[in-house]
């Protein structure tokens, strides 16, 4: 009984001490220009427009990603890509709205709406 005791006591304080600093960051860190470029959250109706080329991604079924020339990429909803827009390689200038409404079984970007294709 007194080892069964021991041995919660010292699983629950194991647990308590590994999640208490988790989240803690070194105040000595510093960002890292070489690091890659991170997305930031953005509005659900903050519109931006971005310059970049589509692809093709064969992921559950074939899925539509957008790189953007700075680095950020975006999953595209297909239903609202007009005609011609969905063509691997194919380079565009796009004005989007991020739809942290949806999920994706894709994966491969946050979700964005096109609501304007400039060639």
């Amino acid at each position: 009984m007194r080892l069964t005791i021991l041995a919660i006591t010292a699983g629950t304080l194991a647990i308590i001490s590994c999640s208490s600093g988790s989240n803690a960051r070194p105040e000595a860190e510093s960002p890292d220009s070489s690091a890659p470029v991170t997305q930031q959250p953005m509005s659900d109706s903050a519109t931006f427009r971005a310059s970049g080329t589509v692809h093709a991604v064969n992921v559950e079924g074939g899925c539509w990603r957008f790189d953007t020339e700075d680095g950020r990429h975006f999953e595209i909803i297909k239903a609202t890509a007009p005609a011609g827009l969905l063509v691997d390689g194919k380079t565009a200038t796009l004005t989007l709205r991020p739809r942290s409404d949806m999920m994706s079984t894709c994966m491969i970007g946050p979700i964005a709406e096109v609501v304007a294709v400039e060639p």
